[in-house]
């Protein structure tokens, strides 16, 4: 019986995917929710799952790698209507550095990842979703990761049951993992 080893695994891995042309790069997986995002020009961050422990609090991500943003969708979700009013909705990705105060005022827009028209959040019996593949956002070590959703206009986001629902998708080098060694 043949033992391989993790870095011989890794090697292997990597010659497969620059011989097919692909990025040998781990996908990690986001999700956050928005709720109470409605009124005119309310700007409003995802909650990754946590518990905030004050409501100025931004919750984010500390990344402990460079990596890319590479693509994102966003639903809303209203179990008996749509977001009502005259307005649009923009969802960004914002960053911070990580000695930085968790208050909004700390982070700053890296890019856009959807956004949603009037016409498109008010159609009746629907919730609006988009996806988004290609993007290239760089995000770098150290920087606390946030996602909001910017109010332009009166949205009314129906009532307290509707939230945005939020994932986005980074690359991380294979070369930002390090594999574990042994002595022996």
């Amino acid at each position: 019986m043949s033992v391989t080893t993790a870095r011989a695994m890794l090697s292997d891995y990597n010659n497969y995917c620059i011989q097919s042309g692909l990025d040998p790069a781990v996908i990690l997986n986001y999700t956050a929710t928005i709720t109470s995002f409605g009124g005119t020009g309310n700007t409003t961050y995802g909650d990754f799952g946590g518990i905030k422990g004050h409501a100025s609090n931004v919750p984010s991500i500390l990344l402990p790698w460079d990596c890319l943003l590479i693509g994102g969708s966003v639903k809303y979700v209203q179990h008996n209507s749509p977001v009502t009013g005259a307005g649009s909705l923009v969802v960004q990705a914002a960053v911070s550095a990580g000695m930085a105060l968790g208050a909004t005022a700390s982070f700053a827009s890296v890019g856009e990842l959807v956004s949603f028209s009037n016409a498109e959040l008010t159609v009746a019996s629907t919730n609006v979703s988009r996806s988004v593949t290609g993007l290239s956002i760089a995000l770098t070590a150290g920087q606390c990761l946030a996602v909001r959703s910017v109010a332009t206009g009166a949205v009314d986001n129906g009532d307290n049951d509707s939230q945005l629902c939020i994932s986005m998708q980074l690359a991380v080098p294979q070369s930002k993992f390090v594999l574990p060694t042994t002595h022996g």
